[in-house]
């Protein structure tokens, strides 16, 4: 088997700061220091960090162009010779041994080893409080588990409060304010493996009362994407939280059947517009509301699904047992997942 970085290089500066790259993305690494032993790997390899010199020799050889290729040099800048060899092995960068460029190395590593935004990401926003924006999102994480994708939900409001939702507040775990990613880029398979899980589903939220967050939500999600099949954002719906939902390929908004859910979702409909690809809506049942039929002609969005008022669910969810149960929910959630390509089982 191939191994997932390999060093090809013979120079201890090079194997240092390769070694040091690949342990931040927790990858293991092979070192070739020979051009037979590198050619062996060279197509194989998620990536190849290679020194100046093995890369001539690479060429030399016949090594063909390929991706995530990273060339070190110390003397970038002295000469075109080390420009045009990488060119001949589809070098992504060239950069020197010490920390200039770090960042764009762990980004190509990390794209390498885990793939670049290969999950897909539906965000869940209620036109109102309470509408049951959390509720929905906590089943449909749920019910992609259930469905053997490999799924995290999101919190992205600054009270959290999704753990409660899901009845696993007690579970340890990581949490925003507890995430320390000071360092650059997210190794996304370690950080998937440090958050709480209830059941199949990881689930990132706050602490209560905690300080204020450390990371960087696009750069958390943007590693979620990287490490699982689904992530679900449970967005609020205050305008500096909207534009986060650009990385989702659906935008389901939760509105209830009554005039104020009505109205704050055509405010709301707008806005995400702005920064939103395809949106769509799911109705609330209410007592004594306006019905299943009075959201389509008002909102200019369309109205997949409609999740009844349950007593049940309400009751389940406030006792801390989550909103597992509730065939309806698990129904709504089948077919949001279906328009994302995710109804059936992995």
């Amino acid at each position: 088997m191939d191994p997932a970085v390999v060093v090809a290089t013979t120079d201890p500066e090079c194997r240092a700061a390769a070694s040091r790259w690949a342990s931040a993305v927790g990858a293991a690494v092979e070192v070739a220091d020979t051009s037979p032993v590198a050619r062996r790997h060279w197509s194989g390899a998620s990536a190849v960090v290679v020194d100046a010199a093995m890369a001539r020799r690479l060429v030399e050889v016949g090594a063909p162009r390929r991706p995530h290729v990273v060339l070190v040099d110390p003397e970038v800048g002295h000469g075109d010779a080390v420009w045009r060899t990488a060119v001949e092995l589809g070098a992504a960068l060239v950069c020197r041994p010490d920390a200039t460029g770090q960042v764009e190395v762990l980004d190509l590593l990390s794209s390498a080893l885990e793939g670049r935004g290969e999950a897909c990401v539906v965000a869940v926003v209620g036109a109102v409080g309470g509408a049951g924006a959390s509720t929905l999102a906590a089943g449909l994480a749920t019910s992609a588990a259930r469905r053997s994708w490999r799924t995290v939900l999101c919190d992205l409001d600054p009270a959290g409060g999704i753990d409660l939702v899901l009845g696993a507040d007690a579970v340890a775990g990581a949490r925003w304010d507890t995430l320390d990613v000071t360092g650059g880029q997210l190794p996304a398979s370690a950080l998937v493996d440090v958050l709480p899980r209830h059941g199949d589903v990881a689930f990132l939220t706050r602490s209560r009362d905690a300080p204020s967050d450390r990371a960087d939500p696009d750069g958390v999600v943007a590693a979620l994407r990287r490490a699982s099949d689904l992530v679900v954002l449970d967005v609020p719906r205050h305008p500096a939280a909207l534009p986060v939902v650009g990385c989702a390929e659906l935008t389901v908004v939760v509105v209830p059947e009554d005039v104020r859910g009505i109205a704050a979702a055509r405010h709301l409909v707008e806005d995400l517009r702005q920064v939103a690809g395809t949106v769509v809506a799911v109705g609330r049942g209410q007592p004594g509301g306006l019905g299943r039929g009075a959201l389509a002609p008002h909102l200019g969005v369309p109205v997949v699904t409609r999740l009844g008022h349950h007593r049940s669910l309400r009751r389940d969810v406030g006792a801390g047992r989550g909103p597992a149960h509730v065939r309806s929910l698990d129904r709504v959630a089948g077919t949001l997942l279906g328009l994302v390509g995710l109804g059936g089982a992995r």
